[in-house]
């Protein structure tokens, strides 16, 4: 299934995403690996590194693997982002984490993607709105999805085991 597939097979009440997702990207990253993302030490003290940590703009992420890192994708104050196809596995803190650092995350999207063997949850969402969630496979993480002090997601056909 490609992503405008997905988006188009959307009933009417939920088809605002597929106005959201084709608004410009300001970056793309396909079929690309990041790993080993660990620790890094500043000044005498341990700072943890995400793979990937989206603080602004819009990401397009498609058939990329994140693994082997401290974290996986962090989202912060960033909206309509997409990670479409992606494996995303043994890192040691959560897959998925959309999380903002003073704001509400709006339409950020994950969809059929795979994620696995996280030391924390697959996918937390804090504080987010209108998020899709949907066909991933997520398995072996502490946690599944958790989503809190959010509001109007949609968590569709995600196989989700431990």
């Amino acid at each position: 299934m490609t992503l405008q597939e997905f988006f188009d097979s959307f009933n009417e009440s939920v088809d605002i995403f597929k106005v959201f997702t084709k608004y410009t990207k300001s970056q793309v990253i396909i079929d690309s690996t990041i790993s080993h993302a660990g620790y890094q030490v500043i000044s005498g003290g341990l700072v943890k590194i995400y793979a990937l940590n989206i603080t602004g703009g819009t990401f397009e992420i498609s058939g990329a693997t994140f693994s082997n890192n401290y974290y996986g994708i962090n989202i912060g104050s960033s909206s309509f982002n997409i990670i479409f196809s992606c494996n995303i596995s043994s890192n040691n803190g959560y897959g998925i984490r959309v999380h903002p650092e003073s704001t509400i995350c709006y339409n950020n999207t994950v969809v059929n993607s795979i994620i696995t063997n996280n030391g924390d949850d697959g996918i937390i969402l804090s504080s987010s709105e209108y998020a899709v969630i949907a066909h991933n496979i997520i398995y072996y993480n502490s946690g599944g999805i958790c989503v809190y002090s959010s509001d109007r997601n949609y968590i569709i056909n995600n196989t989700i085991s431990h």
